[in-house]
């Protein structure tokens, strides 16, 4: 995608966040947080998967952050909105 200049932009966010996906997958959280942060973080599940990558990596300080950010941002019917919106709320509601 990315060879393709009418492409490029538009599908930049999607490298960032496979590689923040593998490195959740491999625990290397610190990877994760810095590869999200390289992704759009105007997306609330990419706002989701960076606030999981902080708690799985124990700072629960910039995970609620992430966590509210997100919530900020799912207000619509949108898949992410309807996909973030539930996880938000949970881990906030727990993780008081």
């Amino acid at each position: 995608m990315a060879s393709d200049a009418a492409n490029r932009e538009q599908y930049a966010w999607i490298g960032p966040y496979l590689d923040g996906y593998l490195a959740v997958a491999e625990r290397r959280y610190d990877d994760a947080i810095a590869a999200y942060q390289r992704s759009d973080l105007e997306r609330p599940h990419i706002r989701v998967l960076l606030a999981d990558a902080y708690a799985r990596n124990r700072d629960r300080e910039n995970a609620r952050l992430w966590y509210q950010r997100a919530l900020e941002v799912s207000t619509g019917l949108d898949s992410e909105s309807v996909i973030a919106r539930p996880i938000a709320t949970a881990w906030l509601a727990k993780n008081r």
